[in-house]
């Protein structure tokens, strides 16, 4: 099954494949390591740096039609601007990142297709 949807990105990309491949590699390249800075900062109980961060990443997400780790990142940003179920917040991280796993996993196989 698939973890994302081009048609969004293919519909303004108006069939340039390289700005799609363009597109994916730069999603590849950031927006894992930002999923690994948000773990280090809810260890270090860091709220409103994690806050920044999601906001960051939510707009790539919703490009790539991956609505499910968007509502998980939407629902962390807000738990954590809110400082509220903390104790949540370390398990939802561990979501996000096995998601953004299998996402960035597609999206290399993908670009590899290209």
């Amino acid at each position: 099954m698939s973890k994302i949807d081009l048609s969004y990105l293919e519909s303004i990309a108006s069939g340039d494949k390289e700005f799609i491949k363009e597109m994916l590699e730069l999603f590849y390249k950031s927006t894992y390591p930002e999923i690994e800075n948000i773990e280090d900062l809810s260890n270090n109980k860091d709220w409103d740096k994690i806050v920044l961060i999601a906001h960051r990443i939510k707009a790539p997400l919703q490009i790539l039609g991956q609505t499910d780790t968007y509502d998980m990142i939407i629902n962390l940003e807000k738990n954590a601007k809110q400082r509220i179920n903390l104790e949540q917040i370390d398990g939802l991280i561990k979501l996000i990142k096995k998601n953004m796993s299998e996402i960035n996993s597609e999206i290399h196989n993908i670009i590899e297709l290209m």
